[in-house]
């Protein structure tokens, strides 16, 4: 494109020239015009020769060819401009396929075509985030559905950083995944300095009411790959029951499956 716009600065100079060339072949042609209308009368007169009056015609015959000619030329340098105005049009409009363009001031998250690749609308080409205005996306199980409030303000732990997160609820989807029971808290994250989207942690959302909780020492649990389960005693007798927990803090384990008030294990649960 730059080069064409060069070459079209060349174009528009060759015209403004064309255009003085038929300024002056139009002031040569004034000139002979007037010089053979003189002649012709003095001719008339016979106060010059044939020849005088001749050279009079021929002169004002080789203005008008020279205007002739120089309209011409003005004519070609008018259309090789138009030429090159004409591509550099099509250049930038095909530079315009060929640019994207960020609506917001981001950071590239994943690039998912290759420089020359074939581009449409309907291909996604580069993910984008703004690692000022990262979402937090939590499923949470559906007997809480009624618990959780917009507005709540929570926080948010990353192993992987080492580091706690403030954020607001700002929605609650009103649909239940049919397969993980669980239902999606999207979640305003505060200063999220250092978050990649993807990365794993752990929420803990403030519930409208107080419940009634099985907490359990963390060192009573049994872990096994990904499976927890916990040593019941029953009339004497040990029995594993597998149980599903998270995090109580302070080193304790609230048990969401597995476990009801009442029952004794080894590591003696407080509810």
């Amino acid at each position: 494109v730059a080069a064409s716009q060069d070459q079209l600065r060349a174009a528009n100079a060759a015209v403004a020239a064309a255009d003085e060339q038929v300024k002056a072949a139009r002031a040569v042609l004034d000139l002979a015009a007037k010089d053979l209308e003189r002649n012709k009368s003095l001719f008339e007169k016979n106060a010059i020769s044939r020849r005088d009056y001749d050279q009079a015609i021929t002169a004002h015959k080789q203005a008008e060819a020279g205007l002739q000619q120089a309209n011409q030329q003005r004519s070609g340098a008018a259309a090789n401009a138009a030429a090159m105005s004409q591509g550099i049009r099509q250049a930038q409009a095909g530079l315009g396929y060929a640019t994207l363009n960020s609506p917001i001031d981001a950071v590239v998250g994943e690039r998912l075509a290759d420089p020359g690749d074939l581009g449409n609308p309907a291909t996604v080409m580069l993910r984008l985030f703004d690692p000022t205005t990262l979402l937090l996306e939590v499923p949470v199980r559906e007997s809480l559905v009624k618990e959780v409030a917009i507005d709540s303000q929570v926080e948010y732990e990353v192993p992987a950083l080492g580091s706690s997160y403030k954020g607001t609820v700002r929605e609650i989807v009103p649909s239940v995944d049919p397969h993980s029971r669980t239902f999606l808290v999207k979640v305003c994250i505060e200063n999220s300095g250092g978050l990649i989207p993807g990365m794993f942690g752990t929420i803990q959302i403030p519930l409208k009411s107080e419940k009634k909780v099985i907490i359990i020492p963390e060192s009573a649990i049994i872990r096994t790959g990904q499976l927890e389960s916990v040593v019941e005693v029953i009339n004497g007798r040990l029995l594993r029951r597998q149980i599903r927990s998270i995090d109580a803090g302070n080193g304790m384990r609230e048990v969401v499956s597995g476990l009801k008030a009442g029952q004794i294990i080894q590591g003696s649960p407080r509810s």
